[in-house]
């Protein structure tokens, strides 16, 4: 939580500025959210992204995860134009039940993993 590299690292200045959402219960931090603010001219326009592909984007002990992401996307759908988010199907039910809430536009759709790679299972096949 205090070091977020790997995040920084996928940001492309050029087109995307961060956004992270902290979110805290009293002056204890519970957890943070990263996402990324998309960016035209240099002017940021208010579409927020996040992607939890590889498990990322809510940082937050795991009984508080939900509650974290719960808050976070609440925020954000007060303060931004547009959110869009790519993850894991368990955070499929509380994202739907916030924009429901916020009476906002939603739309889901699965979408493969378009660069994957079948490894054979040990090293002598893999180097067969």
């Amino acid at each position: 939580m205090l070091a977020p590299r790997f995040f920084l690292a996928s940001l492309m200045p050029r087109f995307c500025r961060p956004c992270v959402v902290v979110v805290s219960e009293g002056s204890r931090v519970a957890g943070l959210l990263y996402a990324r603010e998309r960016i035209v001219a240099g002017i940021p326009t208010g579409i927020v992204l996040g992607d939890d592909t590889l498990g990322a984007m809510v940082v937050a002990r795991p009984d508080e995860t939900e509650s974290v992401m719960h808050c976070a996307v609440e925020t954000l759908l007060k303060r931004k134009a547009a959110l869009r988010f790519r993850g894991a199907a368990e955070h499929l039910a509380l994202l739907q039940a916030e924009t429901a809430k916020a009476n906002a536009e939603i739309h889901f759709y699965r979408e493969g993993y378009h660069a994957h790679l079948e490894l054979p299972r040990t090293y002598n096949e893999f180097l067969a």
